[in-house]
């Protein structure tokens, strides 16, 4: 089985040579992978996830490896896809997400219960294992005590956001790592090394989508009404929050901004298609 892949750069990503690509060109995974679920790219490394003939999850990663985030072992970088560990614990394979520096998986154990296994850059916390050292293998991670599902993960350069449901079927977000900006939704600017619950707006029912960019955090949900809300925290030094910055450069809890409140719908196309707007204002969204 092998992968096509497109415009290869000079960190050697995705090939053995380190010369860019401008055409797509075929490269081999390891031959325990029978389908591929899932793929994500960080900056200088790419993580595919799949499954083998026995449906048995499999993890397999390539490029930059300075800080242990393709979970190998060690500290090598690789320039083809190589098998890296999940913990045994893990029966299924959800999710898998690497924006920046450090790798996130989710998934089950074989009883049914929520695992994140995390690997990667630690410098403030963003693995959530409790410490800042970097860690070259995925390790399973301390959920919040009531978190009984995790559904969405989104990692920031230093932090981390999972969205779940408690132990009563409601939404639950809980963030980790760096903090300064506000972004992990705290109520506060401290570093946080365990996942952590926070309060999240009354009115959001439901969460569809979360992202988290460099130092701000996105939340994506409805009212009770199926109207769509967007919650947003973190650095606002250019409106990335919705807010004009010169009124206001941070903020250190979710909130819900009225210029940001979508027209009600009912479908999430309606959801995507504005999400597309590169720019949240009055004028793009109301």
């Amino acid at each position: 089985m092998s992968l096509q892949l497109h415009k290869i750069n000079s960190k050697a990503l995705l090939d053995t040579t380190i010369e860019d690509r401008d055409c797509q060109l075929p490269i081999p995974l390891p031959d325990t992978f029978k389908t591929v679920t899932k793929i994500s790219s960080g900056v200088w490394h790419t993580v595919i996830a799949g499954y083998d003939q026995h449906n048995r999850p499999q993890i397999a990663t390539f490029g930059k490896n300075c800080d242990g985030q393709l979970g190998t072992g060690d500290w090598e970088n690789r320039d083809t896809p190589t098998q890296a560990k999940l913990p045994p614990e893990m029966h299924t394979l959800h999710t898998i997400q690497t924006r920046f520096f450090h790798t996130i998986a989710t998934g089950l154990d074989k009883n049914g219960y929520p695992i994140v296994a995390s690997c990667g850059y630690n410098s403030d916390g963003q693995l959530g294992c409790g410490d800042k050292d970097n860690k070259n293998a995925l390790i399973p991670i301390k959920l919040p005590e009531n978190m009984k599902s995790v559904e969405m993960v989104a990692t920031g350069v230093k932090h981390t956001v999972i969205v779940g449901k408690d132990i009563n079927n409601k939404p639950m977000v809980a963030t980790c790592g760096h903090n300064g900006y506000g972004q992990l939704g705290t109520g506060d600017e401290e570093n946080r090394l365990y996942l952590t619950p926070i309060g999240i707006p009354e009115d959001i029912t439901t969460v569809d989508y979360i992202e988290a960019g460099t130092y701000h955090t996105v939340i994506c949900g409805r009212n009770m009404k199926n109207q769509p809300i967007l919650a947003l925290c973190g650095c606002n030094s250019d409106g990335e929050l919705g807010l004009a910055p010169q009124k206001i450069t941070q903020k250190s809890s979710l909130m819900t901004n009225p210029a940001l409140f979508f027209p009600p719908r009912q479908d999430r196309n309606a959801i995507n298609n504005m999400m597309k707007i590169s720019k949240f204002s009055p004028c793009n969204l109301l």
